[in-house]
């Protein structure tokens, strides 16, 4: 994903307040991953990918360890000291679910408490590992230490894709996730249909909620529950990916569902996207509940409504405003492609300005609102574009092409209601999933087998058709992976594997003349740039700068 811009102020990571914000954030998520994610115990002892002898279990130890230790060094006083080197091994929150949400839910519990007079306050750092040595470092360099280090053993627990996202920096504005496909316009289109469809002219008696001071976004729950209490809902509208419920008071209740959030009508299945959890439509009040709807019956023939707002992942957004479509995050959005798509001459302009991959370029939230992952892919197929091509390349044939189809697959999605099953047949679509995993069955126009390959663009995985999308001249994030790439990517889907370039490079001949390649290894890399290297790409850029590791 070209990490969504969330609307969210910019972080101060100067700012004490702030830091912890980031350092809550991570901790929380990694709570998310053991709570919403592991199904028992036995996956804490799943393997690490990339440690080798450590477990999943031992990496969330390994990041609450760190927070800990941290917390207990400020505590004791001045001078102020810290020695990670004193972790306790073998710790119940290893092997049980229910310990190490226990441990995390209490140093969560601590960060929030946490008071600092100044986070560029000197700390002594013992260290023992690789050998005895004192430095000198900081409370706010070390807190952000820590979250990027947590960041790095989330993603490697998270690799496993036991239906887990990797932590993300979602609370300093970006959504890293890689696996996971946030609802895009047209599923956000079908969850305010379906509100309106059974609850519009109804008065509100009665409203639950949940506290999560994550998820209710300038707002408390018990303030939201106070505001739509005996309202009555006019109707339902959405802009992008955020959707609102204008009511018949002062504030309206503007949504976003994040990455796994839903609507769930009691009685009805929940509109999940892709991937719903294990639920019966019967159970409620329903799991991750984060606000229910009480509705009154319209009339003697009708019953009452329920209408609940869940989220496993704590990603999404509920707010309170006063004139939903001129208030962030909607004011802060660019055009949406059903509500008001610009002509094609003012699209070329805007296209033309940037020197971006077009990829990216659409899943900008404040160029295209509402256009995710799956759109933007099935839009760069239609149109015979690859996602890596620079905006300014794009011939006056292109872009028009590109306009055309990216009001043609929105409204097309939107008008079987988001539902799959009904898309088109010839959509790339129900080919674009699972990075390779399945054989793909796609058939392009002229009977030909299409040969899908995945890449990387703007930090989210684009599907690219090979006979049809073609780059022309070459992008720097291209030039860079032919170098790195010797052999057809693994997750290539070829109608013509007997003629690859493995086949024809790389055979056992001992033929001299045969070159091999070969991967240089900067020796003189220190640690720490190797850590700032990974976090780069993982697409924490900007932590990544901020982020001075102990030499």
């Amino acid at each position: 994903m070209s990490s969504e811009q969330l609307q969210l102020p910019p972080i101060d990571l100067s700012s004490y307040e702030q830091l912890i914000l980031v350092a809550v954030a991570v901790l929380v998520q990694a709570l998310d991953l053991v709570e919403s994610s592991l199904n028992d115990d036995a996956q804490l002892s799943f393997p690490s990918t990339l440690i080798p002898g450590s477990t999943i279990g031992k990496h969330l130890r390994h990041a609450r360890d760190h927070f800990t230790l941290l917390l207990d060094g400020l505590s004791r006083g001045r001078p102020l000291r810290v020695s990670y080197d004193t972790r306790i091994r073998d710790t119940p929150m290893e092997t049980s679910r229910t310990a190490a949400s226990n441990a995390l839910k209490e140093t969560i519990e601590r960060l929030r408490s946490l008071k600092v007079d100044d986070i560029d306050e000197e700390l002594i750092l013992d260290a023992i590992t690789p050998y005895t040595q004192i430095l000198k470092t900081s409370v706010g360099r070390e807190c952000l230490y820590i979250v990027g280090f947590v960041v790095v053993l989330s993603s490697d627990a998270c690799s496993l894709r036991f239906d887990a996202e990797p932590i993300s920096m979602y609370m300093i504005g970006r959504n890293l996730d890689p696996y996971y496909n946030m609802p895009e316009l047209a599923e956000v289109e079908h969850a305010a249909n379906v509100i309106r469809s059974v609850a519009k002219g109804r008065k509100i008696h009665k409203v639950s909620t949940t506290e999560d001071t994550i998820v209710y976004t300038g707002t408390s729950h018990t303030e939201f529950a106070e505001q739509l209490t005996g309202k009555t809902l006019i109707d339902t509208g959405r802009y992008g990916k955020v959707f609102y419920l204008l009511l018949d008071g002062e504030k309206s209740a503007v949504l976003h569902l994040g990455m796994t959030g839903a609507i769930h009508v009691r009685g009805q299945e929940g509109l999940y996207y892709r991937r719903k959890p294990k639920q019966n439509k019967e159970e409620w009040p329903p799991r991750f509940m984060k606000f229910i709807l009480h509705f009154e019956s319209s009339g003697a023939d009708s019953t009452p409504v329920e209408i609940a707002f869940v989220d496993a992942r704590r990603l999404g957004r509920i707010r309170l405003c006063n004139d939903p479509l001129k208030e962030p995050p909607i004011s802060n959005l660019g055009f949406d492609p059903i509500l008001c798509m610009p002509d094609l001459e003012e699209f070329e302009s805007k296209v033309l300005k940037r020197g971006c991959p077009i990829k990216a370029l659409l899943l900008d939230q404040s160029f295209s609102a509402g256009v995710g992952n799956w759109i933007a892919d099935e839009v760069l197929y239609h149109s015979a574009i690859h996602p890596e091509q620079v905006c300014k390349t794009l011939s006056s044939a292109q872009i028009k092409a590109l306009h055309h189809n990216i009001v043609y697959v929105c409204q097309t999605a939107v008008d079987v209601n988001a539902d799959a099953s009904r898309f088109p047949s010839h959509w790339l679509f129900p080919h674009r999933w699972g990075k390779g995993k399945n054989k793909s069955t796609m058939t392009l126009p002229s009977g030909q087998k299409a040969s899908i390959k995945w890449v990387t663009v703007g930090g989210r995985t684009s599907a690219v058709v090979q006979q049809v999308q073609k780059l022309v001249g070459s992008s720097k994030q291209s030039r860079k992976r032919s170098k790195a790439e010797e052999t057809p990517s693994e997750s290539s889907l070829s109608a013509h594997e007997g003629s690859s370039a493995l086949s024809d490079n790389h055979s056992d001949s001992d033929d001299d003349s045969v070159k091999k390649p070969v991967v240089k290894r900067k020796r003189n890399e220190t640690k720490p740039e190797q850590a700032r290297k990974k976090l780069k790409r993982s697409g924490l850029t900007q932590l990544a700068e901020e982020l001075t590791l102990t030499k």
